[in-house]
């Protein structure tokens, strides 16, 4: 920007002309920064709240983990299966793979629907 304030100056432009040129870009600039870092601030918040989201899920899925291993356990010792056996760790992770997929799907759904009514609103 310096070199183009000093050919300014040489192609005969007087110090007010110069000083609004200057005051010009200084305000774009300005407009620019300001923009950026609304963008940035707004990121920073997405990030957050998906965290502290995440977070909350994962306490979430802790629960239902224990849940889950409970009603897999009574079913396997209704049938007359050990609960502590083998079958009975792959019978809940099968469990709750299906819970989680639907879970998954359903929730892709929705936050896609979301996206669209979004766009139209835009």
């Amino acid at each position: 920007m310096l070199e183009i304030i000093k050919s300014k100056i040489k192609d005969g432009l007087d110090k007010t002309q110069v000083d609004d040129f200057i005051i010009d870009h200084t305000k774009r600039a300005s407009l620019k920064v300001k923009a950026t870092a609304k963008e940035v601030n707004k990121e920073i918040r997405k990030h957050v709240i998906t965290a502290i989201t995440a977070a909350f899920a994962f306490m979430i899925a802790l629960f239902w983990r224990d849940a889950i291993q409970q009603g897999v356990r009574d079913i396997l010792e209704k049938v007359g299966a050990n609960g502590d056996s083998y079958i009975y760790k792959v019978i809940a992770a099968f469990v709750v793979t299906i819970i989680c997929v639907i879970g998954i799907i359903f929730f892709s759904r929705l936050e896609k629907r979301g996206l669209e009514k979004e766009e139209k609103k835009d």
